[in-house]
């Protein structure tokens, strides 16, 4: 039984541009599994009231593969991940959310993030100096005590403007499926690692 009633939510309704070839995130697959139920299996822990997993109209593929395998929907408009985030948080009140493209997610830190994010919104980030591979610049901020970070795409999302940071030390979670190569490297880790 999870706690009030937060939801999980598998944030997959971008457009996944930057591949070379038409694709919903959610459906590629890491190691066999698709990615959105590898989100999915990260945001089912007991401190969540359910997983939803929120797409636009044009993720079918996506609404298929949720609906044969359980996972509740919810529609927002696809204008961008910001408006989608503020979509719904007017509709959920505040949430867990974690992108789809974070292959390596886990029920442990949804739980870390969920425990030490009582309330407001709070952001899981990563230090930069752990980080896999070469990392998106639009990923990385400065953290109050001035340690480079990168997003890790792992939130509690509220209506607060201040979001605080929690860091984790996993490197795993700076790997983003964003493109052929970064699918690869996922792949190659999973298959070494066993994941």
């Amino acid at each position: 039984m999870g706690v009030g009633d937060l939801k999980g939510v598998v944030m997959a309704g971008g457009k996944a541009t930057r591949f070379g070839r038409p694709t919903e995130k959610a459906l590629l697959e890491v190691n066999g599994k698709t990615l959105l139920h590898r989100a999915a299996e990260a945001l089912r822990c007991e401190s969540l009231d359910g997983v939803l997993v929120a797409i636009t109209n044009k993720n079918v593929g996506t609404r298929e593969l949720a609906d044969r395998i359980g996972i509740e929907i919810v529609i927002t408009s696809g204008i961008g991940y910001h408006e989608d985030t503020l979509e719904l948080i007017d509709r959920l009140g505040r949430f867990v959310s974690l992108s789809v493209d974070v292959p390596f997610a886990r029920v442990g830190h949804t739980e870390t993030l969920i425990m030490d994010a009582t309330e407001g919104s709070c952001a899981a980030v990563v230090p930069v100096e752990i980080a896999i591979g070469e990392i998106d610049h639009e990923s990385v901020l400065v953290s109050p005590d001035g340690r480079k970070m990168v997003w890790a795409g792992l939130n509690v999302v509220s209506n607060e403007i201040e979001t605080r940071l929690m860091t984790i030390d996993d490197p795993l979670l700076t790997i983003n499926i964003n493109t052929e190569e970064d699918l690869a490297k996922a792949n190659g880790i999973a298959a070494k690692r066993n994941l």
